[in-house]
């Protein structure tokens, strides 16, 4: 899916020192385009385990955990939430 190589060659364009800046920023707004589909992608971009958390810190703010019926995206919004509590 285009919206899934576009945030994956976001996430990896990320420089170290861009992390404050990154910390600063925010999601809200993009729910049409940030979603918990795009955990997987996330979880495989090759990028510092410090900037997978503050990411997945951002796609917790809007990204609505899903219901209990919905058990494949319930399963990736908690591996989000786990990235975003990763210690560094």
């Amino acid at each position: 899916m285009k919206n899934e190589q576009t945030f994956g060659d976001f996430v990896k364009s990320i420089k170290s020192d861009e992390i404050e800046s990154l910390r600063s920023s925010t999601f809200k707004g993009m729910e049409s385009a940030i979603n918990i589909g795009l955990t997987t992608v996330l979880e495989s971009a090759e990028v510092s385990p410090n900037i997978k958390r503050i990411i997945a810190e951002k796609m917790l703010e809007v990204c609505k955990k899903p219901d209990k019926k919905y058990k494949e995206k319930l399963e990736k919004y908690n591996r989000l939430f786990s990235l975003a509590r990763k210690d560094t």
